[in-house]
């Protein structure tokens, strides 16, 4: 190949590798899987990615500190992490991945947290890297002998974690305009309680997080479409980034005796399609593993953030109302929302007495109170957490 084509291959290959990491000393899996052409199984049970070539695996587990290579562990610095549904690892231990799956074949070296690599030269004192990195009874030996032979190897570890937060909050109060919802005791209308409940919970949202988008589906007595209320949710997430949304309602039942309040999330096992064609990796497989991890993530966020919404709610009006606990459902206007969502039923206004106390600017004040004390506690361990991946 003539000096120039092999100069252009190696910057277009340079580019396949730009890092888009979650911090600059982490380094996305899929950019190895999809240029080492991986095969790869997802457990969702255990949050295992095991990733493949021939005799070689290497089996690495969310959040745990090691990665295991051929039914060997390798223990690392810090944790394997995940983010918008991908796993990240080290920069280093994706180094050791990478000479795992390709001893031969290439040479990679990083810098400033990017990984770079080149065609390799023929050296035959050059070890087999499971020999370099997976075997524990010469592991300093190992790692003093590839410093030698990589002194190219800059990892800076000075670089300070990105802050992960929530950006915007979509309150989604429910029906309106020629769609009344539910109709209960005394012609009371389920679309006139969750709007006043939604601008309750708004006001207060804007005033503790004055940094955040907070962003109502509709503001008055208006009628929206159940896929247009999820896809303004959508198009907030994809401007302002990483968000959650919350639709209120008001419940009802044939039994006049029914009353209280629950939260529900979407049931584990429904996939919705997350990621475009090609958004992430141009290899299937790849991006059906991202897109089964985000719909975990999402549920799990979920199921977390009803917990929270309904243990806010015990605290405001438990006295009073009953607490029906948080359930799972299919329901569309959460179903179609890329991000953790719950649907609040916040009482049944075919109950006479629930129906009244729905009307009153007090209780919708406290339940507003205990929704909003929810979010906090949701936003807070999402926080401090970055991203629950602490």
């Amino acid at each position: 190949m003539p000096k120039k084509d092999k100069i252009c291959v190696f910057l277009i290959l340079l580019s396949i590798f730009n890092v888009y990491s979650l911090e600059n000393n982490y380094y996305p899996l899929n950019k190895i899987i999809s240029f080492l052409k991986l095969d790869t199984e997802y457990n969702s049970v255990t949050g295992s990615l095991l990733i493949k070539k021939n005799k070689k695996n290497v089996l690495i587990t969310l959040n745990s500190s090691y990665l295991i290579f051929n039914n060997k562990k390798y223990f690392i610095n810090d944790f394997v992490r995940s983010e918008q549904g991908q796993f990240f690892v080290p920069t280093k231990e994706a180094l050791f991945i990478m000479k795992y799956f390709s001893p031969d074949k290439y040479e990679y070296y990083t810098k400033d947290g990017d990984i770079f690599f080149q065609e390799k030269k023929e050296d035959k004192n050059d070890k087999n890297i499971e020999e370099i990195y997976i075997d524990k009874e010469n592991d300093n030996d190992s790692k003093k002998e590839n410093l030698n032979n990589t002194k190219k190897l800059e990892i800076n570890k000075d670089i300070k974690e990105k802050k992960v937060k929530i950006e915007a909050i979509i309150i989604d109060a429910g029906h309106g305009g020629k769609d009344p919802g539910a109709i209960g005791y005394d012609d009371i209308k389920e679309k006139d309680i969750v709007l006043r409940t939604a601008h309750l919970i708004t006001e207060k949202l804007k005033e503790f997080y004055p940094d955040k988008k907070i962003i109502m589906t509709r503001s008055k007595d208006v009628f929206i479409e159940l896929e247009d209320r999820a896809s303004i949710a959508n198009k907030i997430f994809q401007k302002y980034g990483t968000s959650i949304f919350i639709s209120i309602h008001v419940n009802a039942s044939r039994s006049q005796k029914t009353y209280g309040f629950e939260t529900w999330y979407l049931v584990s096992n429904y996939s919705r399609k997350i990621i475009k064609k090609g958004e992430v990796s141009k290899d299937k497989d790849v991006e059906n593993i991202v897109n089964s991890m985000l719909n975990d993530e999402i549920y799990k966020e979920s199921k977390d953030f009803a917990k929270k919404i309904q243990n806010g709610l015990e605290k405001k009006i438990g006295n009073v109302s009953k607490n029906r606990g948080i359930k799972e459902e299919v329901y569309f206007v959460i179903k179609k929302a890329i991000m953790p969502a719950v649907l609040v039923e916040i009482g049944f206004n075919t109950n006479k007495y629930e129906a009244i106390r729905l009307t009153k600017y007090s209780y919708l004040n406290n339940i507003s109170e205990g929704i909003f004390s929810g979010i906090r506690n949701f936003i807070d361990d999402y926080e401090k957490t970055q991203g629950f991946r602490k």
